[in-house]
């Protein structure tokens, strides 16, 4: 499997040591975005105040976990999509996360639905939506535009970029408790322009679980 292991279950890809070696369980996270840090709350969430309440996150985004979502995204292997679904709702059992009665997750733009085999976000909350049993919907947010790769970009850079690319959906949230789902959680600013909106729709509290989360600097 990834680590040369043999593995008695060839469905997976990777086994049980190396899921918890990649997880964040035993990491220092910050105790309001989930980014790994080196100790407390991170700097961007001790300067700016935050639309959610908490974000929880399965693995660090790094390798291999990095190579396996996004071979998952554009080439849509399914043994990635088995893994990452049963990790996830291995995680969301362990998480406790109360209350939450409905489900969405980050929208996709239109090329990059073309270009992509997967849209993991979607497919992750969808599959924790039959886990659960708990409603989901892909209307509660819409994302226009097309913007670049913003992986050189600043914070506030990417705060801007976020703010002119997602706007409210039809979906009404009103007084829901609402499970944001995204693939990776870099800077914060994608979850927070669309926990946002949610919050400013309606919705009485958003909550943030993502696959994989960047290590703070």
């Amino acid at each position: 499997m990834a680590c040369g292991e043999e593995m008695q279950d060839m469905r997976e890809y990777l086994c049980e040591s190396c899921k918890k070696e990649l997880s964040t369980d035993n990491a220092n996270k910050c105790d309001v975005c989930g980014r790994i840090v080196s100790e407390g709350t991170c700097r961007y969430c001790r300067e700016n105040k935050k639309p959610y309440t908490k974000v929880y996150s399965v693995f660090e985004y790094a390798e291999p976990i990095d190579k396996f979502i996004n071979e998952f995204k554009e080439q849509g292997m399914t043994i990635y999509g088995r893994m990452f679904t049963k990790s996830l709702i291995e995680k969301y059992d362990d998480f406790n996360i109360d209350n939450i009665d409905l489900i969405t997750s980050v929208p996709a733009n239109k090329l990059r639905k073309i270009a992509r085999l997967r849209n993991a976000p979607r497919f992750f909350a969808r599959a924790l939506s039959k886990h659960t049993n708990i409603e989901y919907s892909n209307k509660c947010l819409v994302r226009k535009g097309f913007s670049k790769a913003m992986r050189k970009k600043s914070s506030r850079q990417r705060m801007e970029i976020a703010g002119r690319s997602y706007f409210k959906g039809s979906y009404d949230v009103t007084g829901r408790n609402v499970l944001l789902v995204d693939d990776v959680f870099t800077s914060g600013s994608t979850c927070h322009v669309c926990a946002n909106l949610l919050r400013k729709n309606g919705a009485k509290s958003v909550a943030v679980l993502v696959m994989a989360c960047v290590r703070s600097k």
